[in-house]
């Protein structure tokens, strides 16, 4: 699991890196417009969806473990007259004095949380703030083993051009730890040809079964479980696994 401090030195070129990249952005503003109270997102950071519903009206709360993201998300917010509801806590054990008729955490921040006792530890600490009735959707790659075989360990570069500006992304997806499943992701951004910005993170590899055993230790008993954000059957590995699940 990262610390607070982790993204510290990305929070003011994340949005370099990752505009454009919302596929999962319609999702879970239905998601969330289809809420009968309020709604939490778990790893709001810069505001890549949350502030989306807190355009459309949405009542929307968010927490992150990182205070320099947040930061960034209230700027945003401040810039586009909008009046965020955030605050920093860890998904593990955060603490809210209401509970929530949809929580939602995007972008596959659940496999942040590298042991079992993490991730039942969050899904737990989800449940208890679940209105009843209420709902949790949240996304995640499945584990490709072809992709494991052929493409970690290789350096990828991608380039990107932002306000006149071109950023080159370098980064090497590794295998760290066979037998407990974590990868790493190692990255670095550069801008005109020079490294501006470095960082390095693990995820679980978490299959779907496992996903399953999780949610019945927590005392979830109904979910669904898509292939990819239009709703879809899940029926390869290339596709992302996109769970709803009803308290």
């Amino acid at each position: 699991m990262v610390d607070e401090d982790h993204f510290r030195n990305w929070a003011d070129v994340y949005d370099v890196v990752y505009e454009g990249k919302n596929a999962d952005v319609d999702f879970y503003l239905d998601f969330a417009l289809d809420a009968d109270g309020p709604v939490l997102e778990i790893g709001c950071g810069t505001g890549r969806v949350y502030l989306e519903l807190l355009s459309a009206e949405v009542d929307a709360y968010g927490i992150d473990i990182s205070a320099p993201m947040l930061s960034v998300l209230r700027e945003q917010a401040k810039k586009r007259e909008l009046v965020p509801q955030v605050w920093q806590a860890d998904m593990r054990d955060f603490s809210a004095n209401q509970t929530f008729d949809r929580i939602i955490v995007p972008f596959r921040t659940f496999l942040l949380n590298l042991t079992i006792d993490d991730q039942l530890a969050t899904l737990q600490c989800i449940r208890d703030h679940l209105a009843p009735g209420g709902k949790l959707a949240f996304n995640m790659f499945v584990p490709d083993p072809e992709i494991i075989a052929t493409q970690y360990g290789t350096e990828m570069e991608l380039e990107l051009e932002r306000d006149e500006l071109t950023y080159t992304i370098v980064q090497t997806y590794r295998l760290v730890d066979e037998i407990e499943r974590y990868m790493q992701l190692d990255r670095e951004l550069f801008r005109n040809g020079k490294c501006i910005r470095s960082i390095s993170y693990k995820y679980a590899l978490l299959d779907k079964r496992t996903i399953e055993l999780l949610l019945q230790h927590t005392e979830f008993d109904d979910w669904d479980v898509y292939g990819g954000f239009n709703g879809d059957p899940l029926t390869s590995a290339g596709q992302e696994m996109v769970w709803i699940v009803e308290a």
